[in-house]
């Protein structure tokens, strides 16, 4: 059986509406998907959430579920990053 991150992994590899730029596995068993963004361009922690929980589900991944989400904005030069975290249910 593949790890959660590994299965996240291939999912959103697969999926053209989701640009993750970094997964990261947690010692808690959970999986962090981000998005790096210098402007928002009007989108939210929440939206950035439910566009992964959608992929999730359109691949058939039951046993994925986004249980949080975040905006993890710092000031400029370094860089801001929506997070989705993904734990198996």
């Amino acid at each position: 059986m593949a790890s959660l991150k590994a299965t996240v992994k291939a999912i959103l590899d697969v999926d053209h509406n989701v640009f993750a730029d970094k997964l990261t596995a947690k010692k808690d068993g959970t999986v962090e998907v981000k998005r790096v963004y210098f402007y928002r361009h009007g989108m939210t922690s929440e939206q950035w959430a439910q566009r992964v929980q959608t992929a999730l589900d359109d691949a058939g991944c039951t046993s994925c579920k986004v249980v949080d989400h975040r905006d993890d904005w710092r000031e400029w030069p370094k860089g801001s990053e929506f997070v989705a975290v993904i734990s198996a249910a």
